[in-house]
């Protein structure tokens, strides 16, 4: 699964596009996970992050927000805080998404992942 989808944006109105972006999400918090134990010995718990709890907004993003700082505490990474957004703003949600991505990216970087 590309880093490159990590991107696109969900539409809540649209919920095949949500499920699509939250297992990419999983797919890329799972080779991060993977790769954090192959190349560093760390073991990072691999948080229920898919599918996406539409119902459980504020419970998925605490969980979120929790394998962002396992990440960036052992790949020394810069963290965001990503516990809070609006998905249905499009303005919030974009730079949220950037943000998200930027750590992704940063971590697969580190970690030399694709």
């Amino acid at each position: 699964m590309s880093l490159a989808t990590l991107l696109n944006t969900p539409d809540f109105g649209n919920l095949p596009s949500v499920f699509e972006w939250s297992f990419s999400n999983q797919a890329q918090h799972l080779a991060i996970v993977n790769q954090a134990f192959a190349k560093y010995g760390q073991q990072l718990t691999l948080y229920p992050l898919d599918p996406f709890p539409v119902g459980n907004v504020t419970g998925w993003l605490t969980i979120h927000q929790q394998a962002h700082n396992d990440m960036a505490s052992v790949l020394n990474i810069e963290n965001f805080d990503l516990s809070s957004v609006d998905f249905r703003n499009k303005d919030q949600l974009d730079a949220w998404l950037r943000l998200h991505f930027d750590m992704h990216q940063q971590a697969a970087q580190i970690l030399g992942l694709n």
